[in-house]
């Protein structure tokens, strides 16, 4: 925080964005906020259960995975179930990425998500909860993933 404070000092950065915008200062409300109409896409570094909560709210992961299973679940999101983009390869996780990329990759899975259209989108997560839900996703096809990644 303090490093991000230097970068951008809050009395000016707060000024800067004070007509158009928010600063939270402790845990943000995650599901607030995805499920707020304009909320378009979420960058996230794929914990689990922020790709869950992504999931259910049907808002694009523009994925930057930093260790343990978040790349196995940016995998998850941006090749299986097809519901988000890669910020950077996590192969490539030590280099610096700039503001740039992640602005392209949010503005593509906006953009994904506008060509598809929210009803087609809405769809497709409405299934992918229900999998999770049923314990489907999560047991036979959770293994099975794992399975072919190690093997």
């Amino acid at each position: 925080m303090m490093i991000l404070l230097k970068i951008f000092p809050s009395d000016r950065f707060e000024k800067r964005v004070e007509e158009r915008g928010i600063m939270i200062r402790d845990w943000a409300p995650q599901l607030e906020i995805l499920e707020h109409p304009s909320t378009h896409s979420f960058i996230s570094h794929c914990g689990w259960n922020s790709c869950i909560e992504s999931i259910t709210m049907g808002v694009p992961i523009a994925a930057w995975p930093m260790h343990l299973d978040q790349p196995r679940n940016s995998i998850l999101i941006t090749k299986v179930l097809k519901i988000g983009l890669e910020v950077q390869d996590w192969a490539r996780r030590d280099e610096i990425v700039s503001a740039m990329a992640i602005e392209k990759a949010c503005k593509k899975t906006d953009g994904d998500r506008r060509r598809r259209g929210d009803k087609a989108k809405s769809s497709s997560i409405r299934r992918c909860c229900q999998e999770v839900s049923n314990g489907r996703w999560s047991y036979s096809n959770g293994n099975g993933f794992l399975y072919c990644s190690y093997h």
